[in-house]
């Protein structure tokens, strides 16, 4: 995984980077990370957050934790897309093992983010996505709109309800 420094525009994503694209969490052993102690609910509310995280891109390969003294213990393929303050901050799966294995200990901002984080897939985050004024520039390479928000991997997009097809 690409080491990039917490706050700054996220450029593990195939778009340009963009000022309001925020990382956090993007660690490797070669870089100093912030630790420290965070508030249990923020840590509960980010590993009900990775559960299901809404993936606008899809990412080839598994990374391991470089953290690890001797084998990566934890591996993610996963990115978090968090919308807060007219931002979205991106963060790495292996972000909810980098802070109970190593202490690593995220901007207050961002833990605020998580906090005020609606559930993953439902119309109020679709919303605070909306909100940032950030959708179209998270488009796929090919310049589709991402617009499958309330997709689930095991059922595919959610469908009109019967009788709301204007029949």
């Amino acid at each position: 995984m690409t080491h990039q420094s917490d706050s700054s525009p996220c450029t593990a994503l195939p778009i340009p980077p963009h000022d309001r694209i925020i990382s956090i969490g993007w660690l490797d052993a070669d870089h100093p990370f912030e630790t420290g102690k965070i508030d249990r609910r923020v840590f509960d509310q980010l590993i009900e957050l990775l559960k299901s995280p809404w993936q606008p891109f899809v990412f080839m390969g598994i990374h391991e934790c470089s953290l690890c003294q001797f084998t990566g213990e934890a591996k993610g393929k996963s990115n978090l897309f968090v919308p807060a303050n007219n931002r979205i901050y991106v963060a790495p799966e292996l972000i909810a093992h980098y802070i109970n294995a190593h202490h690593y200990k995220p901007t207050d901002e961002f833990c605020d983010a998580i906090l005020s984080c609606p559930p993953m897939r439902s119309q109020q985050y679709r919303a605070a996505l909306s909100k940032t004024g950030l959708l179209k520039v998270l488009q796929n390479p090919i310049g589709q709109p991402m617009d499958e928000f309330t997709s689930r991997p095991e059922s595919g997009p959610l469908r009109e309800q019967e009788g709301d097809d204007g029949d």
